[in-house]
């Protein structure tokens, strides 16, 4: 049986554990990591008291408000493994600047969203489309909207809608597509049973942006109309607008892409690094 020697502690000893015990820790030089102690079985993990001098990596998603603050950001923190990606039903463009590389799991925890916003005038033309008005209702509407009219002219256009404005109560009787394309409507005078016909073009065409901060592009415009016991009821159709939508989400792709140097991945991405 082997014997157990113990040293005795003297008072001197017993003083610089004590010291040791009550001196304030101190973060290692250079520490960038997340500070951590490891305690024997049965005590309880008291996290130190100072920080890391920075964190381990970025957590966070950065909201831009335009295409150029979204590229300068991109290009100030992008990496190897930066994704950048669309979702057009959104519209959002999403840049996963810590995103995965193939062997090399990361966290995906770093992002910058960019969501367009429609423009006032292309809101104002598509928020109406298909709403039927009366001659008064849209006369209105076009000299609020003439700016955004291209051809005829915004004050051409409203002086034709404002021919439909006749002084008076009028049954209008029919309606007569010409050959340049425009749109003969006829009618007849309740009080004075005079007849006449006032002629509008059947398409006018538009200029504005779809996007905030892009250049506007041309749009046509259809006039549409329908007769019921006299009264006439107008509105307007934009010739392809998903299209057009698109068109412009793809020229905004095209830029941001050239901006990064990185590829447009039509999409979301969904990582889960749990």
């Amino acid at each position: 049986m082997s014997e157990q020697t113990n040293t005795p502690l003297n008072a001197e000893t017993l003083l610089e554990h004590g010291q040791r015990l009550t001196r304030p820790l101190e973060p290692p030089m250079g520490f960038s990591g997340r500070p951590a102690l490891l305690a024997p079985a049965g005590w309880s993990l008291v996290q130190p008291p100072w920080k890391p001098l920075r964190p381990d990596r970025i957590t966070a998603t950065v909201n831009l408000a335009d295409a150029s603050s979204f590229t300068a950001y991109v290009n100030r923190f992008r990496g190897d493994g930066t994704l950048l990606f669309l979702a057009s039903d959104t519209p959002t463009f999403l840049a996963v600047i810590d995103a995965p590389k193939p062997l090399e799991p990361d966290w995906a925890e770093h992002q910058a969203v960019f969501a367009p916003r429609y423009t006032r005038q292309w809101k104002a033309w598509r928020d109406t489309e298909g709403e039927a008005m009366n001659q008064a209702q849209f006369a209105r509407f076009v000299e609020k909207r003439a700016q955004d009219i291209a051809s005829p002219s915004g004050a051409d256009l409203l002086g034709i809608v404002n021919n439909l404005e006749i002084a008076g109560t009028v049954q209008f009787q029919s309606a007569q597509r010409l050959q340049d394309g425009a749109v003969q409507f006829r009618y007849v005078e309740e009080r004075t049973a005079k007849a006449g016909a006032v002629e509008v073009p059947a398409t006018f065409g538009l200029r504005l942006a779809v996007f905030e901060g892009e250049k506007p592009v041309s749009i046509q415009a259809r006039l549409r109309y329908r007769m019921r016991e006299g009264e006439l009821s107008i509105w307007h159709e934009l010739a392809l607008p998903d299209e057009l939508v698109e068109y412009a989400l793809e020229s905004m792709a095209r830029q941001i892409g050239s901006a990064t140097g990185l590829a447009v991945l039509r999409g979301a991405p969904c990582f889960n690094n749990k």
